[in-house]
């Protein structure tokens, strides 16, 4: 993925049921240790599934669109002098994308795609600069990305 901060790599499978429709699905598990004068620790899971429809032009040339339906939780633990301060991030996500594959072989193709996730966002945290009590607060969110993801795809 392009912000490797946020979108780290995972893993992509896309089932190619017929020449015009294939089913996606994603999958990222991220662990991270992070700081040195205050150690932190990141850890999160992200996994979309979704439905795409194709269009062939030559056979070398894909385009294709659809929507994917996507979950990413992600958990930040620090660890400073007054405590351990925990922060969580829940995203429920509707992502209309478009895109294209160009093939250069008959099983290997590179590709882009554009998304538009739009959904619900949640975040709490909770601490001892909270009084060991929990703040929570969510809202409504969408955000164009016309470069979310550049492809390199090995079909089997």
């Amino acid at each position: 993925m392009i912000n490797k901060r946020q979108d780290p790599s995972g893993y992509f499978i896309r089932k190619i049921v017929s020449d015009s429709k294939a089913y996606r699905f994603k999958f990222r598990p991220y662990v991270n240790a992070i700081g040195v004068n205050i150690p932190a620790f990141y850890w999160g899971i992200y996994s979309a599934v979704g439905i795409e429809k194709r269009k062939s032009f030559s056979d070398k040339l894909v385009v294709y669109y659809g929507i994917d339906f996507s979950v990413d939780y992600n958990e930040i633990r620090v660890r400073n002098k007054t405590g351990i301060f925990y922060s969580n991030k829940l995203d429920v996500l509707i992502s209309p994308f478009i895109g294209s594959q160009f093939y250069i072989y008959k099983t290997l193709s590179f590709g882009i795609e554009s998304h538009f996730p739009s959904g619900y966002t949640g975040l709490w945290a909770k601490g001892p600069d909270f009084n060991d009590g929990t703040i929570y607060t969510g809202s409504l969110s969408a955000e164009p990305k016309p470069l979310y993801c550049l492809l390199i795809c090995y079909r089997f």
